[in-house]
């Protein structure tokens, strides 16, 4: 499964008009390979987990 959250802030451009700047940005598939790295070479197994009301 994959969230991807965003966050963005309106302003004035320079050329005085309405501009949306992004301030924050998470996406959860960027975290996915370095965990799953880690936990392989830990030893451990990986095994993904779906979680919530089915």
């Amino acid at each position: 499964m994959q969230t991807v959250s965003k966050q963005w802030t309106l302003g004035r451009g320079q050329d005085g008009g309405l501009e949306a700047t992004e301030t924050f940005s998470f996406d959860s598939s960027e975290l996915k390979n370095p965990l799953q790295d880690a936990v392989l070479g830990a030893g451990w197994t990986w095994r993904g987990v779906t979680t919530g009301k089915l």
